[in-house]
């Protein structure tokens, strides 16, 4: 789960123009990265969490989301071959 860092604070009044002192400045640089990869189980899990389809339905909406190349079936290895 993504938890964000929140600051709480006020801003200032600032006028345009005005001239302020920096007193510390932090630059993070990171990329995003995409989802681990779902098992079929974990999908089928999501898809009923979130009410998608019903038990008999829901292998032909795997199957759709396979057929329309949303997806690529991978084997077993951690590399997914």
């Amino acid at each position: 789960d993504l938890k964000l860092e929140e600051i709480d604070w006020d801003m200032p009044e600032m006028a345009q123009g005005q001239q302020f002192k920096v007193d510390e400045v932090t630059l993070t640089r990171d990329t995003t990265k995409p989802p681990d990869y779902l098992k079929e189980s974990e999908l089928v899990a999501l898809m009923d969490k979130n009410g998608i389809g019903t038990d008999a339905s829901i292998p032909q909406h795997v199957q759709n989301v396979v057929d329309r190349h949303y997806v690529m079936i991978c084997g077993p290895g951690g590399d997914g071959q």
